[in-house]
């Protein structure tokens, strides 16, 4: 491997760097830009107008989980075809315009860091699966390599701060979740409380007499009578 000077791991970053530029040169920096905005729009629609509607979907679908799916879905779709349209006419206008050799050569910038971005991630996928001592040597020994690690490095620290601050948030709204939980539960078995189960009935004493009492008390009241009847 030391006799050539790019390995098969330099060609794939390479060639992933390459068409994802090519692709970004051909959209345009708007477009692509926007097609990003408009998946975002999609989601912070579902996240509003869910709510709105799910009255209605679970009048439709009786599961409430499936019925939050399927209405989530179609918000979804619909937003972003919605968006798509939009930025899609944005964009045409942009590369009919003066400005269509900058946003050309603005998206191949953009095409070239959305491929850093896939290699690093896909470095990560990779180093978790399989620890780096035993990569292949056409990975080891890749020219590109502290590259790529720079930004999966970088990556990990974004992601770790982030998660981080979601998780600070989060520890708050969870034991303020658990606590509603708790009390419409305790709410919930006071108005109505279980049954008692039959082995607790049966370990409970029987109130009155038994058979073998009864047939006791019997046996004395018969002897009692002749004995009444003798003395009148």
């Amino acid at each position: 491997m030391s006799d050539f000077p790019l390995t098969v791991a330099d060609g794939a970053v390479l060639a992933v760097l390459v068409l994802s530029g090519l692709l970004a040169f051909a959209r345009g920096f708007v477009q692509e830009v926007l097609s990003v905005a408009a998946w975002i729009g999609a989601i912070i629609a579902v996240v509003f107008v869910l709510p709105l509607v799910r009255p209605l979907a679970q009048q439709v679908i009786d599961q409430p989980l499936v019925a939050d799916i399927a209405a989530g879905g179609a918000i979804f779709l619909v937003a972003l075809i919605a968006l798509s349209i939009l930025t899609g006419m944005i964009a045409r206008r942009v590369k009919s315009s003066q400005l269509n050799a900058v946003d050309r050569s603005l998206g191949f910038l953009f095409g070239v860091a959305r491929g850093g971005l896939v290699i690093c991630l896909a470095y990560l996928a990779v180093s978790w699966l399989v620890p780096p001592q035993d990569h292949p040597a056409w990975l080891r020994e890749a020219r590109s390599l502290p590259l790529v690690e720079s930004g999966a490095a970088w990556l990990k620290e974004v992601v770790s701060r982030y998660t981080g601050t979601v998780e600070q948030h989060a520890d708050p709204a969870r034991e303020h979740l658990r606590k509603v939980l708790e009390t419409e539960r305790l709410a919930r078995d006071m108005m109505s409380p279980e049954p008692k189960s039959s082995s607790l009935r049966d370990a409970m004493p029987e109130q009155g007499y038994g058979q073998r009492e009864r047939r006791e008390l019997e046996r004395l009241i018969g002897t009692e009578r002749p004995t009444d009847r003798s003395g009148q």
